[in-house]
This record gives structure tokens, C-alpha cells and sequence, in this order.
């Protein structure tokens, strides 16, 4: 009985790896298109250039950071640096165009304050400030502030479509 059983698992295993090499050669990748806040502030993350170690914020500090409120927000994922620099990764779902216009001024306001914060406490930190990365794509907002902006504009266009 023993046998049997092990028998028709290796007749399962062979099959279930003859199956895998069979199919389209094409290119099967999943579509670049994030579903949430989650996913893109992730992909930027481990994508874009960062000098500074990241921390993931809670909700209730990044609607507080930003000056948003839980009625514009359907979900949001930030990570900040630890200070020694500008760098910050700020992804928003927004619950209408309306609130996305309104998040996206509001980042635009945040940006202006850090710049204003950074040029007398670290100056280095003011290019990376004035190139930061905000795009709005429908409902969602992104704000990216990095070592290299132009390769996190590439990466947060191709993510937000």
C-alpha cells in the first residue's frame, strides 16, 4: 500500500514539473501596476536610491505629517528617514479625485517646509527637497524624495501608469 501511495506522488511530482516547462515562451510577467499603497511605497523602496535607513510610519502620523484627515484617505503607506536626511517615500490612495488634488497640495506644501527646515539645518538635503518626485495618477498621490529622483520619477511613472 505503502508503494502505491508513494508511486502516485512521483507520478504527481513528474507531472507537476513537466507542466511547468510547458506554456507561451512569452513574456508572462505580471502586470507592473501596483493594487495598493502598499505595494508601489514597496517597490519604490527597494527600487529607488536611498542613503538613509527608512522607517514605516503609522497611519494616524503620516495623516498627521502630511495634514490630511481619515475622511480624504482610502489608505496610506509612508516611510521616513531618520532625520539625517530628506528622504521619505509617501504613497496615498485618496477617496475621490477631489481629496487626490487636495493630498497632492498638501504634499506639495510639506516639501516647501522641509526645504525651508533643511536649508539651515543640513543644506545638502535641499536638492533632493527641490527635485522630490509628486505625481497624481487619478486617486493616487506619490511623493518620493531620494538620493537619485530622476530613477524614482522612471520607477513611480511606470508603477502609477
Amino acid at each position: 500500500m505503502l508503494k502505491k501511495i508513494i508511486s502516485v506522488l512521483l507520478v504527481c511530482v513528474a507531472t507537476a514539473c513537466l507542466a511547468t516547462g510547458c506554456g507561451e515562451s512569452g513574456n508572462t510577467a505580471l502586470p507592473t501596476v501596483p493594487a495598493d499603497t502598499k505595494s508601489i511605497s514597496s517597490k519604490i523602496k527597494f527600487s529607488a536610491k536611498f542613503t538613509d535607513q527608512l522607517s514605516e510610519i503609522s497611519t494616524a502620523a503620516a495623516e498627521k505629517r502630511y495634514g490630511v484627515t481619515a475622511a480624504q484617505v482610502k489608505s496610506v503607506d509612508v516611510y521616513v528617514g531618520t532625520g539625517a536626511t530628506a528622504e521619505e517615500i509617501a504613497v496615498f490612495q485618496a477617496k475621490d479625485d477631489k481629496a487626490a488634488q487636495e493630498i497632492k497640495g498638501k504634499a506639495e506644501a510639506f516639501v516647501k517646509v522641509q526645504k525651508d527646515s533643511y536649508a539651515d539645518y543640513k543644506p545638502a538635503e535641499v536638492p533632493k527637497l527641490s527635485s522630490a518626485v509628486l505625481e497624481q495618477k487619478g486617486t493616487l498621490v506619490a511623493l518620493c524624495i531620494s538620493a537619485d529622483n530622476q530613477k524614482a520619477k522612471d520607477l513611480i511613472s511606470g508603477l502609477m501608469g
